[in-house]
This record gives C-alpha cells, structure tokens and sequence, in this order.
C-alpha cells in the first residue's frame, strides 16, 4: 500500500485539504468552512475529523486496489475526485460542494465529458473483472444491482463495452443486465437465503 500526507491550507472563510501521495501527486482535494465563533476554537477539530472522515472513506472495504474501491457508490466518487483533481477541464462536476455518485450518475447520462471519462474508468475496471469471473463461471447472464445500477443502459453500455473486451470468446456474449429489484436486490436476496432455511 502506498503512503500518503495531507495538506491543509487554513484561510478566513474555509479550510483547503488535499491527500497527496508522498511522490507529491494529488489525489484529491476538497474544502471544509472555517468556523471562526468562540475564537476560532472548531479549527483543530474540525480539520481532525475531516482528515479522520478522509481516511475511513479511503475505500471503505479495508483493503488496498479491490473492487470496492471503484465500481461501488463511494468508489465513483473517488474516481471522479481523483479525475477533477488531474484536470482542469470544465464540467458540471464542479459545481458541486459535496459530490455524490448521483451527481456523477447524472452528469454521465447527459453526456458531460469529465463525468464520461469517469465512468469510462469505472466500467473498464468492472467490465474487466466480470470477464474474469464470467471465464471461470461461465454465467447464464450478469445482473447489476446496487446503488450504481440507478444509472440504468448507459451504465450497462459502458460495462459491457470493456466486458466484450476482456472476455474470452465464449463468453463474449453473456448478457449484462439491470437488477429488477435496482437497490433492494441486496435485502430481496438475502431474506430469500433465510426464507428458503426456513
């Protein structure tokens, strides 16, 4: 696992934080108020926490380049930080003082470049390895469900575009499609595993 430092920048009307690895390259960056009442005394805690926040969101799964890190709500989130961080390129993104998958979801379906290039990222990342797994598998098909499925085709285009890609020839083919039950697949699913004991 790499190693990575903070930098903050406390100015009169907010705090700018950055993660950066230790080479100096910025991850990603982002801004918290700077709370002056009662003689500044939020400062120091406010910026712990924001640092605290940072490093538990720093991916969530407890583990270092896993799926989860990229294909998950929080993992789009990430990428495009990351993506806004390297780029000065316009985009709707940008507008947003707390970004959320939705947001990036959003952007996507209408088609705004940087938010492309994103799930661009994250649809090779999940293409790629559901090509793995379809060659060891070979699945009768592929659902998506969670929270990412809510960007409905176009999320399925971008994934299967890079599944086609990395697929053997067999499997080519495996149909990828949207959970029925979007976001609540995960409890449907896992209610039925007690129901059936039942």
């Amino acid at each position: 696992m790499g190693k990575y430092c903070f930098g903050i920048d406390v100015g009169g009307t907010s705090v700018k934080c950055g993660l950066f690895q230790t080479d100096g390259v910025l991850v990603e960056k982002w801004e918290i108020p700077t709370r002056k009442e009662n003689s500044g005394e939020a400062i120091l805690p406010d910026i712990a926490k924001t640092i605290l926040d940072k490093i538990a969101e720093a991916c969530n799964c407890g583990n270092c380049g896993c799926l989860e890190q990229y294909a998950s709500a929080t993992g789009i989130v990430r990428v495009a930080q990351r993506t806004l961080a390297a780029t000065d390129e316009q985009t709707v993104l940008r507008k947003f003082t707390k970004l959320s998958a939705k947001n990036v979801l959003d952007a996507f379906k209408e088609g705004d470049k940087v938010a492309c290039d994103v799930m661009a990222q994250v649809g090779e990342m999940l293409g790629g390895t559901l090509a793995m797994f379809a060659c060891v598998t070979d699945p009768e098909a592929i659902v998506i469900g969670g929270g990412v499925s809510k960007a409905g085709q176009p999320l399925i285009d971008c994934i299967q575009k890079y599944y086609e890609k990395y697929a053997f020839t067999a499997c080519k083919k495996t149909p990828i499609i949207l959970a029925t039950l979007g976001n609540d697949a995960g409890i449907y699913g896992s209610a039925r595993m007690v129901i059936k004991e039942v």
